[in-house]
């Protein structure tokens, strides 16, 4: 497997893979936000990623060049990085994956992920994948797409509605097809997000992560982000209050998706979005400090 560059070859047993892309199905930052928190909180090193030279434009998605004292020091390309977590007597052992959604050979690119993921006796992968739907700020929907009899079975056992959809694809949801077509278990973790919101959900983030703990039965704190979110819906809420028109239109949106009404709460048209970038900018950088 040239495709595959590996750091390391650590002993895994029979590992769950959790996968997250950037790009299209990344809304609220949900995938990237979440692989995130799971390589950290887990402290989970990389090691194997797949070469980007035939799957990416540069000059769409350019590398990331360090320069010092008039020399290149790193060059960083779209990289697809695996790590690992074992997790001994605490659960199921993780490769957990992030990467760009490629650009080309979308096929090619699928095999060898499922070759790796073949490789490594993995037994079940999980993908992980967002969208903006006509959802309000104050839900926590996900939902499910399974390859098999078995990930249904888990899907009913998580209460995790199966997702019916009908639009654009992503390299996550091709994923789950192509698994299916190996006789590989797999189950895709979709997140609604509500489209007038732009930055990290950090609602569906929890969510996420948590179906992920008790699928593995790796133990994944979530109280950073459930903190995180209530300040940001306080946020949301405030700006709700001073608007009639908001709160007429989430009542229009309850009704139609059958939602229970919530007071304070809105949603917006594609043309008046609430930005709040800037709060999550700073929570971020907090966070990191």
């Amino acid at each position: 497997m040239r495709e595959i560059k590996y750091y390391k070859k650590p002993e895994l047993k029979s590992p769950i893979l959790v996968a997250g892309f950037g790009g299209w199905a990344n809304a609220g930052d949900v995938p990237s936000r979440s692989i995130s928190y799971l390589t950290q909180k887990l402290n989970a090193p990389i090691f194997a990623e797949i070469e980007p030279d035939p799957f990416f434009n540069f000059e769409a998605n350019r590398p990331m060049v360090e320069i010092q004292g008039g020399q290149v020091v790193s060059i960083m390309k779209p990289k697809g990085r695996f790590h690992f977590h074992e997790a001994g007597n605490k659960g199921t052992d993780l490769i957990i994956f992030y990467g760009d959604e490629p650009h080309f050979h979308w096929s090619d690119y699928l095999e060898i992920f499922l070759d790796f993921a073949q490789k490594h006796n993995v037994s079940l992968v999980i993908t992980l994948g967002s969208n903006y739907d006509q959802v309000l700020h104050y839900e926590e929907r996900v939902s499910a797409v399974v390859s098999s009899t078995s990930a249904m079975n888990l899907a009913r056992k998580l209460s995790l509605p199966l997702l019916e959809y009908s639009s654009h694809g992503s390299i996550s949801l091709l994923l789950i097809s192509e698994a299916e077509s190996r006789g590989l278990d797999a189950l895709a973790l979709w997140a609604h997000a509500p489209f007038y919101i732009h930055g990290t959900n950090y609602k569906l983030c929890a969510r996420v992560i948590e179906t992920i703990s008790e699928i593995s039965g790796v133990e994944l704190e979530t109280a950073e982000l459930r903190t995180a979110w209530e300040t940001l819906e306080q946020q949301i809420n405030s700006l709700v209050e001073k608007n009639e028109k908001l709160r007429q239109q989430i009542r229009e949106i309850s009704k139609m998706t059958g939602t229970e009404p919530f007071s304070p709460g809105g949603t917006l048209q594609d043309s008046k979005v609430i930005r709040l970038d800037e709060f999550l900018k700073k929570k971020d950088e907090t966070e990191k400090s």
